[in-house]
C-alpha cells in the first residue's frame, strides 16, 4: 500500500502532481514531467519508488545515446521491445544548456582537504551528479559561463528586472547589451569589440558579401561574444524600492562612479539607459 505521508515528507507543494502519478501507476500508464531544473521531479520519483519498495534508475539521452546502453533490446523478429538495465541506466546527471546553445554537465570531484567540488563541464568527467546541491542553483553570465551558486533570497522584484530589460530592448543597438542580477542589484553589460551588423555594412561595400554569410557573422558574434559591465543599479532601501546608480569609469584604472540622484530602478533606467553608447554616458558624473 502506498503512504502518501512517506512522499510528503521527503517532498512538499506537489500534491497534484503526485495524485496524478499515483493514477497513472494504478493503470499501468506512463508519466511525463517537465518542468526547470532542481524543483525535484527526480526526488519525486525516488520517493514514489522507495514508498511502493521499487528499485529506482534513469538514463540520461544524450545525442551518442545508442538502443543497447540504454538498456533497450531489438529482437529479431521485431515482435516485441524488451528491456534490460543498461550501462547508462543507473544516473542522470544534471545538464545546463546556456544562451549560446552549449549543452554542460554538472561534475563532482574532490578537493585535497576531502572537500566536495562541483564544477560544469562540456563533458562527463567525475563522479556523476543526480542533483543539485542543497542551498545552490545554477547561474549563468552574460557570456554563457555556466556555474552553481548560492540560492539566496532574491532582493530584486521580477518587475523591476523587466523594467530594465524593456528599457534596453528599446535602444538603438540593444542587441550590443545585456541584463544581469546579483542579488541587490542589476547590471547593465556591453558587448567588447567590433559589432556584427558595422562588419556586415563593410563586407557589403567591399563587394564581398556572399549568400549566407550574414546569419553567420550574427551566429559566430553571438558565440564567442565578450561583455563588460558599464552601468548598475543598487538596491539602497528595500521597503521604499530606492535604488542608486554606478557608471563604469576607464580611466587609469577601472572603478564605479556613483551617479545621482537616486529614487526607482524604472524611472532612473529610462533616463540612463539610452546615453548608452553615446558620449552623454562618459559626461555623467555625481
Amino acid at each position: 500500500m502506498i503512504r502518501w505521508q512517506n512522499i510528503s515528507q521527503v517532498i512538499i507543494c506537489k500534491a497534484e502532481v503526485t495524485e496524478r502519478m499515483l493514477v497513472a501507476l494504478l493503470v499501468e500508464g506512463h508519466v511525463l514531467l517537465e518542468d526547470v531544473p532542481g524543483i525535484g521531479k527526480t526526488t519525486l520519483a525516488k520517493a514514489l519508488a522507495r514508498s511502493l519498495d521499487c528499485s529506482f534508475a534513469q538514463t540520461h539521452f544524450t545525442p551518442d545515446l545508442l538502443p543497447s546502453r540504454a538498456g533497450i533490446a531489438w529482437p529479431s523478429p521485431p515482435s516485441s521491445i524488451k528491456y534490460h538495465r543498461g550501462k547508462r541506466s543507473e544516473y542522470m546527471p544534471i545538464t545546463y544548456t546556456n544562451r549560446k546553445g552549449l549543452t554542460y554537465y554538472l561534475c563532482k570531484s574532490v578537493t585535497k582537504t576531502g572537500k566536495p567540488r562541483y564544477y560544469f563541464a562540456r563533458e562527463p568527467k567525475g563522479e556523476p551528479v543526480e542533483e543539485i546541491p542543497e542551498g545552490f542553483k545554477i547561474g549563468e553570465s552574460v557570456t554563457g559561463l555556466v556555474f552553481l551558486k548560492k540560492d539566496r533570497s532574491a532582493q530584486i522584484l521580477p518587475e523591476e528586472v523587466a523594467a530594465v530589460e524593456a528599457v534596453v530592448g528599446r535602444h538603438p543597438k540593444s542587441r550590443n547589451y545585456r541584463v544581469s542580477v546579483k542579488h541587490d542589484r542589476i547590471e547593465v553589460y556591453e558587448q567588447v569589440g567590433p559589432d556584427a551588423e558595422d562588419l556586415i555594412r563593410v563586407l557589403g561595400r567591399q563587394g564581398l558579401g556572399m549568400p549566407g554569410l550574414d546569419d553567420r557573422i550574427r551566429a559566430e558574434r553571438e558565440r564567442y561574444a565578450r561583455f563588460t559591465p558599464v552601468l548598475r543599479f543598487i538596491l539602497t532601501n528595500a521597503e521604499r524600492r530606492i535604488f542608486r546608480v554606478e557608471r563604469m569609469h576607464y580611466g587609469g584604472r577601472d572603478e564605479w562612479f556613483e551617479i545621482r540622484p537616486t529614487g526607482s530602478v524604472d524611472r532612473l533606467a529610462r533616463r540612463l539607459i539610452p546615453k548608452l553608447g553615446t558620449d552623454a554616458f562618459f559626461e555623467l558624473f555625481c
